[in-house]
């Protein structure tokens, strides 16, 4: 989910894991994860093990544009060539943990020669 702040432009997005949302709910806006204005749903899901939507999927033309639409809402210091601010992205304790022991047991070990 992103989290639009009092200008209008996207403040963080924020990452959970499905059974976070499932066990507590999505945060809310005043919630210590600090939602301050407007909450936007990322994910539109479409595929889980099926197509998940009847109508078409939308297209080239159309992912096109809502892509070029989402790059015009960012502060223009985001996506400045020279010296841009790192957009934050935040992930839950519990989606931190799991991505790191993803990447623990994953990568590759370096040889040392």
């Amino acid at each position: 989910m992103r989290d639009d702040g009092p200008s209008g432009f996207p403040l963080v997005d924020l990452l959970l894991l499905e059974e976070e949302v499932k066990a507590h709910g999505e945060p809310r806006q005043g919630e210590r994860v600090m939602c301050s204005e407007k909450v936007v749903e990322l994910l539109e899901l479409v595929w889980d093990g099926k197509p998940t939507q009847d109508p078409p999927s939308p297209s080239i033309a159309e992912i096109r544009g809502q892509a070029m639409k989402e790059l015009n809402n960012l502060r223009h210091d985001h996506v400045r060539f020279l010296n841009p601010t790192p957009y934050k992205v935040s992930l839950s304790e519990d989606l931190f943990t799991m991505m790191h022991e993803l990447w623990r047991t994953e990568a590759p070990i370096a040889e040392l020669t």
